[in-house]
């Protein structure tokens, strides 16, 4: 099955920390900034995704993992991946308009989001089974 590619690979990461008011050294990935989520003083590395696009984040303090969209949801607590989407866009981040970006929304949260939270319970699943079992 061919997995489209992320929303979030159509947006420049640069620019979506430009938006969270985040600073970085170099426009290279992989490259390391502060983590900018409440609370943690970590270090965040970001990734070049090179399956689905655009660029991804880990956090090994706080322990965060996602796109630059999931990036800005969880900077800003409370927003829905659709309202943040809308932030950003708000915010001068350029994404498809109309009928396409609500579609291009439900296939991001499809294959991307949700498909993502089902594979980590998958294997939470299978770790917990395997520490369990020994």
């Amino acid at each position: 099955m061919h997995t489209p590619q992320s929303l979030s690979g159509l947006i420049e990461w640069t620019k979506v920390l430009a938006v969270l008011g985040v600073a970085y050294e170099q426009e290279v990935l992989p490259c390391t900034i502060y983590c900018p989520l409440e609370k943690c003083q970590g270090q965040m590395t970001l990734y070049q995704d090179e399956h689905c696009g655009g660029a991804w984040a880990y956090c090994k303090t706080c322990k965060f993992a996602g796109d630059m969209i999931e990036l800005a949801a969880a900077y800003w607590p409370g927003l829905d991946i659709p309202t943040t989407i809308t932030k950003l866009a708000t915010a001068g981040i350029h994404f498809p308009e109309g009928r396409l970006l609500q579609r291009n929304i439900s296939l991001y949260l499809e294959y991307h989001v949700d498909r993502r939270k089902r594979m980590w319970r998958m294997w939470e699943s299978a770790r917990l089974r395997l520490i369990n079992d020994n």
